[in-house]
């Protein structure tokens, strides 16, 4: 999602891990390498990623935020048990 950033608003969140990344593949790369992550954030103006263990409807909420972009992972295991 372009231009909107998750915040955590519940003391249930898990703190987020902050990286330093050249860009938003990057951090999309990040997060689906890291098992616990559910949710990223990229800030284009400071090349940070931002990942989550939680997913926005959980504990957080997601915000207006110019130069941001808030990724979400789906868990493939949860969905191949569907089968």
């Amino acid at each position: 999602m372009n231009d909107v950033q998750y915040q955590c608003v519940d003391p249930g969140c898990s703190s987020a891990t902050s990286i330093t990344v050249a860009n938003l593949r990057d951090c999309e790369v990040a997060c689906l390498s890291n098992a616990d992550c559910l949710t990223a954030t990229y800030d284009q103006f400071n090349s940070e990623c931002g990942l989550f263990a939680d997913i926005p409807s959980q504990y957080g909420t997601i915000v207006s935020q110019a130069g941001v972009v808030t990724l979400m992972a789906i868990d493939g295991r949860q969905l191949s048990a569907r089968k």
